[in-house]
């Protein structure tokens, strides 16, 4: 939707125009709604707001010109030429809620270098300094929503080298791990030669039977919950119920902070496991299901409307009024106006989360005990 809003150069239109539709992808229907208007239109605005002297969206690139050991690439979601073509600007919009650095991120120096890659001569010749940027507007961070990092050509130009070295070693690793051939053992080995710590083993397709991945997730469990996963004939699963209680916060936050690496583990077994069930192997004891949605119109929406006025219904049963939500009032009233409507509306509080102090920059919420208990003297 935020595409179709920074294609949309005449009337710019805002995302909360289509607030309520439906999109469809390979494998889900997503409805349209508020808080993804709300999170596009961040991205929207801020890319509107550059004023580039031309802009790309949606481009898809890569490093072919590299000439690199496998194909690389993707999409860049906004490239704005600044200054003249003096300043290269690439804008990355994140959705998700995990925070994302943007200081020497490597996945955003990679995609400023396909776009580097993709310019002619005369644009080549104009660049000198290069900006990413992240718009991630559903992550907390100290620098904000929208933050950047400026570079000198120069400095891509170096760190491609390096680049280019990592992709080799990758590629090795590639050809080694096919030679494998399904050996569980010489996979262990090599696992033990080429895995190393870091974020991007979330998003590994091997992190479902990963031994590191393993390792990591259950070094932080009880003893009899370990030995449980590693023998594939123990009957009853360990009795927890007396260890949830930890009095202890120092104990308490260490057994959290082992949760996540375990709740990641236990994400990528399930997606693992279904993999493995749609290839026609399923897990003993397990099968696949079909996932029923909400029920929903055959039709389209003229199609029923008309069939169900014939059946008796009338439009005020088949429609329902309601008042616009604030953001849906924003798509009508024009961003000129949107000032006016400010005093009106607010962000409501709908409770609290319990979060790590190391994961965000959001201040820290009043206990219960501090709102309804007085405070001794």
């Amino acid at each position: 939707m935020a595409d179709k809003c920074l294609r949309d150069i005449e009337r710019k239109t805002m995302p909360e125009a289509w607030i309520g539709c439906v999109i469809k992808t390979k494998q889900h229907e997503i409805e349209f709604d508020e808080e993804l208007a709300e999170s596009a239109r961040t991205y929207v605005e801020y890319v509107w707001g550059l004023n580039a002297d031309e802009l790309w969206v949606e481009q898809k690139l890569s490093l072919a010109a590299l000439d690199p050991p496998f194909d690389a690439g993707g999409t860049a979601d906004a490239v704005a030429f600044l200054s003249g073509g003096a300043i290269l600007e690439i804008v990355d919009f994140k959705n998700g809620r995990g925070v994302v650095e943007v200081a020497e991120n490597k996945q955003l120096r990679s995609g400023a270098l396909t776009v580097f890659l993709a310019l002619d001569k005369a644009r080549l010749r104009k660049v000198k300094k290069i900006k990413s940027t992240v718009v991630q507007p559903r992550a907390t961070h100290k620098d904000g929503v929208v933050r950047s990092e400026i570079y000198d050509v120069g400095e891509l130009v170096a760190w491609t080298s390096d680049l280019i070295e990592k992709m080799q070693l990758a590629a090795q690793a590639e050809r080694e791990f096919k030679e494998n051939d399904g050996n569980r053992v010489k996979f262990d080995e090599w696992a033990e030669k080429w895995l190393v710590a870091g974020g991007h083993c979330f998003f590994c397709p091997a992190s479902g039977f990963c031994p590191e991945n393993r390792r990591d997730a259950l070094s932080g469990v009880p003893l009899d919950v370990k030995t449980w996963m590693e023998d594939p004939d123990a009957q009853e699963f360990p009795d927890l119920s007396n260890s949830i209680k930890i009095d202890d916060p120092k104990e308490l936050g260490h057994v959290l902070d082992g949760l996540d690496k375990l709740e990641r583990w236990i994400a990528a077994v399930r997606a693992w496991g279904h993999t493995c069930a749609e290839n026609g192997v399923p897990p003993t004891g397990w099968m696949l299901a079909d996932k029923i949605g909400n029920r929903a119109w055959v039709n389209t929406e003229d199609e029923h409307v008309k069939m169900l006025v014939a059946k008796g219904f009338t439009l005020g049963e088949i429609f329902q009024n309601k008042l616009r939500s604030p953001a849906q009032l924003e798509a009508v009233i024009g961003a000129k106006r949107k000032a006016d409507l400010a005093p009106f509306y607010h962000k409501p509080v709908k409770g609290t989360n319990l979060v790590s102090r190391a994961k965000t920059t959001r201040s820290e919420a009043a206990s219960l005990t501090e709102r309804f208990m007085e405070k001794p003297e």
